[in-house]
């Protein structure tokens, strides 16, 4: 496709609505005229997330097409959503496209989930070691065993506890 500006290709989108490449190739323009300006700020993440639309619009109309599915794992990756990244780059690879890049990426963002939820847990031992009383504390550390350890023993010790500590807390 011979490379059109934003406001050609959003005509383009006004005019055949159901065209998912003119939304795929929205979004790379959209990126693209971001580049190296990119920074968290405000604006940018706006951008930023006007380009994820055009993503998600593109793969709404053709599912199958993986290209737009690696795009959606990108952002979702640069904007730290782990759980979004890997089901994505897994459609990637259920279809069978670029294996060993969408390979990397899962483990990446498999290992990084997994190091927020360790900091999580490490942040919420030590809420409990400086506030032992707090139901609450307890009750969010029984949610992440529950939710993301999948270790529902300890998440049943440390509802019990938050329970023992405020009998009306809700889990």
């Amino acid at each position: 496709m011979k490379e059109l500006t934003e406001e050609q290709l959003r005509s383009a989108i006004e005019s055949d609505p159901e065209n998912p490449e003119l939304y795929y190739e929205l979004g790379l323009l959209i990126i693209k005229n971001l580049g190296k300006r990119f920074k968290r700020t405000l604006k940018s993440m706006n951008i930023h997330y006007s380009a994820k639309e055009q993503f998600l619009k593109a793969s709404k109309l053709n599912r199958a097409e993986p290209k737009y599915h690696f795009e959606l794992g990108k952002f979702y990756l640069s904007v730290d959503d782990y759980g979004r990244t890997i089901n994505e780059f897994n459609v990637c690879l259920g279809l069978n496209y670029r294996v060993d890049e969408c390979r990397k990426m899962v483990q990446k963002s498999e290992e990084k989930k997994l190091k927020e939820e360790d900091d999580r847990l490490n942040k919420l031992l030590k809420a409990i070691e400086k506030y032992p009383k707090k139901a609450k504390n307890y009750t969010q550390l029984g949610r992440l065993y529950a939710e993301k350890k999948k270790d529902k023993t300890k998440a049943f010790e440390y509802f019990q506890k938050a329970r023992e500590l405020d009998p009306n807390d809700t889990f």
